[in-house]
């Protein structure tokens, strides 16, 4: 298991999924430098028996290095129905080229909400907020809380 900020991460992001009704449905992908790789390859509905499973995914899924968001974002565009929102975590830095090609996939068909959450340090903070205000969408800094946080609740 990963200590630190990808622990918070994935702890933020089970809480906002659990939050969300039943009829609410997710698509939820992890990526890095190499390929993405998703819990379902469909939407998935927010039904107990989905949260179950995906509290066990979360707790085995983990980085292998490196922040290569395009990918995992090229993934979700090509979804049959696109998302109304995005909601894009990282903690670091992304190639630059990645802003432009983010751009240019959410021009194609409805226009997708990207909201953008850095974790931990400023490094990448720059990138993510120019997407989420090229999106229309929102930009959050979390600082680091310390301790293990691996695992959500």
């Amino acid at each position: 298991m990963v200590n630190g900020r990808i622990g918070e991460a994935k702890q933020e992001l089970y809480k906002a999924i659990v939050a969300l009704p039943d009829f609410a449905s997710v698509y939820v992908v992890f990526y890095d430098s190499s390929e993405p790789w998703a819990f379902s390859d469909r939407w998935e509905r927010v039904r107990s028996s989905m949260v179950k499973k995906l509290k066990t995914w979360l707790n085995n899924v983990g980085p292998s290095g490196g922040t290569e968001p395009t990918p995992a974002f090229r993934a979700v565009f090509a979804l049959d129905a696109r998302p109304d929102v995005i909601f894009f975590l990282s903690d670091g830095e992304i190639p630059p080229e990645s802003i432009a090609q983010i751009r240019q996939m959410n021009a194609r068909g409805k226009r997708v909400t990207i909201n953008a959450i850095a974790f931990g340090d400023e490094s990448g903070s720059q990138q993510l907020r120019q997407i989420a205000q090229e999106a229309d969408g929102e930009f959050r800094q979390v600082r680091p809380k310390g301790g293990n946080g691996d695992n959500p609740p």
